[in-house]
């Protein structure tokens, strides 16, 4: 990896654990979560609510340099690859 000491880094992870987490865990969490959600309001205001719950928690677990950093690194791969694990 190639980084400047301006940016932020963030450790190599274990794709399989990552994977399960959000397969096993966090996904069904989230599913459940929208599913209640989109029966009070309109999938627009679910999105826009399940981004902004989405940006606190990344927040609370790491600084807005690094949580910058994260969501161009996905958004990068969602423009390549599409969502999930495919690589």
């Amino acid at each position: 990896m190639n980084v400047s000491a301006d940016e932020p880094v963030i450790e190599p992870e274990d794709r399989e654990r990552v994977n399960r987490l959000a397969r096993e865990i966090i996904a069904p969490g989230l599913h459940k979560a929208v599913q209640k959600a989109q029966e009070e309001a309109p999938t627009n205001e679910v999105l826009s609510a399940m981004v902004n719950a989405y940006g606190a928690v990344l927040l609370e677990m790491i600084d807005r340099k690094a949580a910058s950093a994260l969501l161009h690194s996905y958004a990068d791969h969602i423009g390549r690859f599409g969502a999930g694990n495919k690589e």
